[in-house]
């Protein structure tokens, strides 16, 4: 059961498909939903304390470019 704040896939990708002109390709289409799926993650690994600090992506950018 969908709550207040929950949406089902169909209503976000309904919503989706409301926002885009009707000149949009089906690749434009799947990109914004992409996006949105990606957008969506993020917001997720942030609020369960995913993610790394600014210090921390340095080091390993910096080990990463060193190879």
């Amino acid at each position: 059961m969908l709550t207040a704040n929950h949406h089902s896939a169909k209503d976000d990708a309904l919503r989706i498909l409301g926002s885009l002109q009707d000149s949009d390709n089906f690749e434009e289409i799947l990109y914004q939903m992409y996006v949105r799926k990606k957008v969506e993650q993020g917001l997720a690994d942030i609020k369960n304390g995913n993610i790394v600090s600014d210090d921390e992506m340095l080091e390993f950018w910096h080990r990463w470019s060193e190879k």
